[in-house]
């Protein structure tokens, strides 16, 4: 499993401090082609960390909603506002598009919705059929293998907890997704949770029971034309197939344990640097950039969504107009995608406009 965050942030310090080759470093600073990168918000590391009552009392920080710059360029395109619908944004994809060269929002945890009063269990208020109508194209799927001989079957789980869902149901919920919009596809990885079966029981389980033709199990990076009306499967146990979650053709940022939003937020960044400036032609992996963490005892995943994603919010609409024609994001987790105040919609809609220079 490959990182990019050490590399891209030489080279953004190599911008910052005028070392770089070009016209700020010159020639004899390093590498003459070395491209800028997209900017950041202006904010200070104080900006990021939550205040001791809101760190003692859990308190929530959701922001209200606020129209940025993000809501008002989109009331300026009426021409994509009507073309472009949060359960079809990539109809107007080119079929023959790298999956791998796409910006893609998605879920992490995407089933953890229940947690019993433990309020580090809960990563999503949405259901997974809410999130696919919202715009969501990838799953984060936790399963855990449950009953004996030729009834096991998949229970899904963050942790100990049990998600009041079946990996079935959830199958049938992209299904019944993609039945409805053929344009789309849906990214899923698939990993063992709570449970200690070998590899080869969950394989046998997962291919007994629940492989469909629907599911997309190559081992490479299909193309936007191959992937269309399909599961791509993001095998997390070894030989359970699809493209290897932790193989050479996914480049992850995941550092879900970060006590520091600060350095969470430039780990973000940097990936998403990597991905749409500093990657390389021909370069098609998977760039997969998670924007969710958490710090117990501190911070549960809904503070730590309401630290990082508005000052993402503010990244992502400021360098669109002119990063897009160079780069994707690649695929971007959240938690809390999209919850029903809609705090985060613009932020969803950003990632998403990304693909498209209208």
């Amino acid at each position: 499993m490959a990182s990019v965050h050490d590399d891209a942030e030489t080279k953004l310090a190599e911008i910052s401090t005028g070392t770089a080759g070009g016209p700020a470093g010159g020639p004899a600073g390093g590498p003459t082609d070395l491209p800028p990168a997209m900017t950041r918000p202006a904010s200070t590391e104080a900006d990021l960390r939550p205040t001791l009552s809101q760190a003692a009392s859990f308190a929530p920080l959701r922001a209200e909603p606020r129209e940025g710059v993000g809501r008002r360029l989109l009331r300026g395109r009426a021409k994509s506002a009507e073309l472009l619908t949060s359960d079809e944004w990539m109809y107007y994809l080119s079929d023959s598009t790298s999956i791998g060269r796409i910006s893609i929002p998605g879920t992490h945890e995407s089933c953890a919705r229940y947690g019993k009063g433990n309020i580090f269990v809960p990563c999503q208020t949405l259901d997974v059929a809410d999130q696919l109508d919202r715009g969501c194209r990838f799953l984060d799927i936790r399963c855990r293998v449950v009953g004996s001989g030729s009834d096991m079957s998949f229970a899904i789980h963050h942790g100990a907890y049990y998600q009041n869902i079946m990996f079935g149901d959830v199958q049938q919920k992209c299904a019944d997704f993609l039945y409805s919009h053929p344009s789309e596809f849906i990214l899923m990885r698939v990993k063992q949770e709570y449970s200690n079966e070998s590899d080869e029981t969950f394989r046998k389980i997962f291919n007994n029971r629940y492989l469909r033709s629907y599911y997309y199990t190559d081992g490479d990076i299909p193309t936007v034309g191959r992937a269309r009306g399909k599961i791509v499967l993001l095998g997390d146990v070894a030989g359970l197939g699809g493209i290897n979650y932790g193989g050479p053709d996914l480049v992850i940022q995941d550092d879900y344990g970060n006590s520091d939003p600060s350095v969470k937020f430039d780990e973000i960044w940097a990936q998403a640097n990597a991905s749409v400036v500093y990657r390389q032609p021909g370069d098609d992996r998977l760039y997969v950039n998670y924007v969710s963490a958490n710090d117990p005892p501190w911070i549960a995943p809904d503070g730590y969504a309401d630290l990082i994603q508005p000052p993402l919010y503010d990244a992502i609409w400021g360098n669109i107009e002119q990063w897009r024609t160079v780069g994707q994001l690649g695929v971007m987790p959240l938690d809390f995608f999209d919850s029903d105040d809609g705090w985060n919609e613009g932020l969803i809609s950003g990632i998403v406009y990304w693909n498209y220079n209208w």
